[in-house]
């Protein structure tokens, strides 16, 4: 039986502000940063798309 490892990365502290302060979230769920809001002119076959996200929408973003 292998060894066990040890984690690839250390476990880190829920995030919090440049403050030091934990983000809280609003009545309407969001924290600061959150994207609430995407509008998409002349895309594909649209004309105008309008997209309104949640606020737990998490997204990872790179080159193909």
């Amino acid at each position: 039986m292998a060894p066990a490892r040890a984690a690839k990365r250390p476990k880190l502290e829920p995030s919090t502000s440049a403050a030091g302060a934990p983000h809280q979230r609003g009545d309407d769920d969001y924290v600061p940063g959150n994207i609430v809001e995407i509008e998409l002119c002349n895309f594909m076959t649209y004309d105008r798309l309008v997209c309104r996200p949640g606020p737990r929408l998490n997204l990872v973003v790179g080159p193909n």
